[in-house]
């Protein structure tokens, strides 16, 4: 049981998760039926494009649509059901945004240098430009290029420059 001063990630997540309400959370594992939930902050990003990028890391388990908050509103949250084959990164960039994925054991990313391990107030790292870090994805010939969406014609213009 993590102490109430936790430093360590996995306690730090314990703590999130129980400041949320979920005080029996059992932490994702590879292999582990998880449900994500993911936050696209734009309602141009389609669901199918999220799960093409989802399939890249496990086995998703049922489709999805926007949660409808309680007037019946489409609101811009998306969850599921995935068997992770490895873990999510917390940020994917989907239909040419920078989209936040979350689950129970995530490995928490710096959102100073997007690298886990550590927080943005304790990096010594010097600043990540999100555009770098999509970059470095689609230079790692993990994700064919239309996963990438509106990225592809910001990466050609900045690598024109």
């Amino acid at each position: 049981m993590p102490s109430p001063n936790a430093k360590d990630e996995d306690d730090v997540d314990i703590l999130t998760c129980r400041f949320l309400g979920y005080n029996n959370v059992k932490l994702a594992e590879i292999g582990q039926l998880t449900r994500i939930t993911v936050c696209t902050n734009d309602f141009s990003v389609e669901p199918d494009q999220v799960i093409s990028w989802l399939m890249k890391f496990g086995s998703v388990s049922a489709n999805f649509d926007y949660e409808k908050n309680s007037l019946g509103i489409r609101t811009d949250v998306l969850e599921t059901e995935i068997v992770l084959r490895k873990h999510i990164p917390e940020y994917l960039p989907i239909g040419g945004r920078k989209i936040v994925v979350s689950y129970p054991g995530i490995p928490k990313v710096c959102n100073n240098c997007y690298l886990t391990g550590h927080m943005k107030r304790s990096c010594k790292a010097k600043r990540v430009e999100w555009v770098e870090k999509v970059k470095e994805l689609r230079d790692s010939k993990d994700f064919e290029d239309d996963l990438f969406g509106g990225w592809i014609a910001i990466l050609e213009r900045i690598e024109k420059e």
